[in-house]
C-alpha cells in the first residue's frame, strides 16, 4: 500500500482522518460585530427613449464591447460632455425650464415645403 501524502494545509484537522467531519456538530464561526457601511446613494435616474442613427448605435456597441463599458454609460458620458461644451460656448449654464418640453419636431426644423 502506498504511503499517504502529507497534507499541504497547515494545521489540517482532517489530515489523519479525512472523514472525521461526518457526524460532527457544525462549528459556529465567530464573526466580528462590524457595522456594515451604509449603502452608497446613487444619483436619481430617469429612463428616456430616444431614436439614434443605426450606424451611431453600432459604433457605440463596438466601443462598449471593446472597452468593457455599458451603452448607458457611453451615452451619459457623451451627453455630459456635449452639454459642457454647449454651456462653455454660451458662457453660462442654461437656466431652468419655464415648463415641460413639448413632444414632436421643434418649430422651424425638419422638412421644408419648398
Amino acid at each position: 500500500m502506498p504511503k499517504p501524502k502529507p497534507s499541504t494545509i497547515s494545521r489540517d484537522p482532517y489530515a489523519q482522518d479525512p472523514y472525521a467531519f461526518i457526524g460532527a456538530p457544525a462549528r459556529k464561526e465567530e464573526t466580528p460585530a462590524a457595522v456594515p457601511p451604509p449603502p452608497a446613494k446613487k444619483a436619481a435616474t430617469e429612463k428616456i427613449t430616444i431614436p439614434f442613427p443605426e450606424d451611431l448605435i453600432e459604433r457605440a456597441r463596438n466601443a462598449a464591447y471593446w472597452d468593457r463599458l455599458t451603452l448607458a454609460g457611453i451615452v451619459v458620458q457623451g451627453l455630459a460632455e456635449a452639454l459642457d461644451r454647449m454651456e462653455q460656448g454660451r458662457g453660462e449654464p442654461y437656466p431652468p425650464r419655464a415648463g415641460e418640453l413639448r413632444g414632436g419636431r421643434p418649430v422651424g426644423k425638419g422638412k421644408s415645403g419648398t
